[in-house]
């Protein structure tokens, strides 16, 4: 997602036409709508990540089926990696 915000693909593109500056563009993450499909142990992960960006977080399952408690399960994650050594 930070690749993506920060268009590293077209800066990488630019560096090999030794194309320097003005041409990426900044974007932030925070503020911004994420939508996760899915919320097995990869989605939630995702979403722990995201949270700490400041991302808003949507969930629906493979069925599209609105995921309502996809923020009290991270909440669980995060208290989780607390309580984890290092």
């Amino acid at each position: 997602m930070i690749a993506f915000s920060r268009n590293i693909g077209l800066s990488i593109l630019n560096q090999g036409k030794r194309l320097w500056g003005g041409h990426s563009s900044l974007d932030e993450l925070k503020g911004k709508t994420l939508l996760i499909v899915g919320a097995g142990r990869f989605g939630k992960e995702i979403a722990s990540q995201s949270y700490a960006f400041g991302m808003r977080i949507k969930g629906v399952t493979r069925r599209a089926q609105p995921i309502r408690s996809l923020r009290s399960a991270v909440s669980v994650i995060a208290a989780a990696r607390s309580t984890w050594p290092g």
